[in-house]
């Protein structure tokens, strides 16, 4: 199905792909645990839409005549960029650890310099419109898949080609935080391209911590600590509840309501369900809006008690509400994935922190899943960083390289 149906419908398969395949190949050093997501919610998940392919259409160029100083632009001309790289280079920067030899390396960074050039640039830009209007079921999101790609390629320049410069590969490392911060704005599907990206650029901070450090891990640690997700989750889930509106209004248009009408609006399948009534299938739809839209709300706090909460609250609406029952388990993964995110990033400004300051400087910087600092403790060639916030019940960690001054 190549229309856009459930805008938070396709997120499912986007957060399988982007936990187990978005920046595939070994786990980055420093982290003993990956962040990966917590235990399904007990409800069984839905699969309806496919997550842009690696390989992307050229993006369209938008006249930008009348366009001044947008940032959507400057990415679209980096799309364009890496589009043009060789198969085998793409394969090479999906891993940024991946090495190669000194040949290859200085070929494929002389490559790069323009894509980080441009990304750069587009960092420095307050203003990024996509020129996509208001999110619809049918809105195509080429940005996500391309956007993925030049954070890897960029993320990738940092640690290879920057060696000898670091502020610069720094600024690397800002502009993808920065890309993930304007991708965030496509949906929830691009809220999970968001955490993702930012979660390589953090791996990259915490495994080469021994030389950003300094002013590097300063500037480096002020663009992590402003790119949370709360904001963006928030608005989000206000974009989704208004989708789902809209699917009711139209809905409550029919003058007879059946399966097929349903699959078409929705993307979902409700063969088996006994007989639709208008009435019911609008009043079920407004029900999982409203739901939506108060979960940014009812999970502010980001705690394990809050979560439990919100999927009990779930899972009794998704009882008598089918399409609650078919879409709610998306949000779960969403919500769980920003609530690993949201103490993975804490951890990398508490070990940025620990650098300067030492191990005191924890208690400005606590773990957010309990207000308290996290557990310090030295291992050989550097610290390790625990929260008590489990995902498949172990606790996130991660072990920093002793910078050297």
């Amino acid at each position: 199905m190549n229309k856009r149906v459930w805008l938070w419908g396709g997120a499912i398969l986007a957060g399988l792909i982007l936990i187990g395949l978005l920046w595939p190949g070994k786990p980055p050093a420093p982290i003993d645990v990956p962040v990966k997501p917590a235990a399904k919610p007990p409800v069984k998940f839905v699969h309806h839409l496919q997550f842009p392919p690696e390989e992307v259409a050229p993006v369209t160029q938008q006249d930008t005549s009348q366009v001044e100083a947008n940032a959507a632009n400057i990415y679209r001309e980096a799309f364009a960029l890496y589009d043009a790289l060789s198969q085998a280079n793409k394969d090479i920067l999906k891993d940024w650890q991946t090495n190669v030899d000194a040949v290859v390396e200085a070929e494929l960074c002389e490559q790069l310099r323009p894509i980080c050039d441009l990304m750069h640039q587009a960092a420095a830009m307050t203003n990024c419109d996509w020129g996509i209007g208001p999110l619809t079921f049918e809105t195509k999101l080429p940005q996500l898949a391309a956007g993925r790609g030049i954070a890897r390629a960029t993320i990738w320049s940092a640690t290879h080609c920057r060696s000898n410069n670091v502020p610069v590969a720094a600024e690397d490392v800002i502009s993808v935080v920065h890309l993930g911060r304007q991708l965030s704005q496509l949906a929830l599907i691009g809220c999970l391209v968001d955490m993702a990206v930012q979660n390589s650029a953090m791996s990259c901070v915490a495994t080469n911590l021994d030389w950003f450090n300094g002013a590097a891990g300063q500037q480096l640690a002020a663009a992590i600590a402003a790119a949370e997700y709360g904001a963006p989750l928030s608005h989000a889930l206000d974009q989704e509840a208004g989708a789902v509106e809209s699917v009711a209004g139209k809905i409550a248009a029919l003058p007879v309501v059946t399966e097929k009408d349903i699959a078409s609006l929705t993307g979902l399948n409700l063969a088996g369900n006994s007989t639709i009534d208008p009435a019911t299938v609008v009043a079920q739809l407004k029900q999982v809006a409203d739901f939506t839209r108060n979960t940014a709300t009812s999970l502010s706090s980001g705690s394990a008690v809050e979560y439990e909460t919100w999927l009990q609250q779930a899972n009794e609406l998704s009882a008598t509400n089918i399409f609650a029952k078919l879409l709610l388990p998306v949000l779960g993964v969403v919500v769980q994935k920003a609530q690993a995110e949201t103490v993975n990033q804490a951890l990398v400004l508490a070990g940025v922190a620990v650098t300067t300051d030492g191990p005191a400087a924890l208690a400005a910087h606590p773990d957010p899943s309990t207000g308290q600092p996290f557990t310090y403790r030295e291992v050989p060639g550097g610290f390790e960083l625990q929260s008590n916030y489990q995902v498949n019940n172990q606790p996130l960690k991660i072990v920093f390289p002793q910078p050297v001054h």
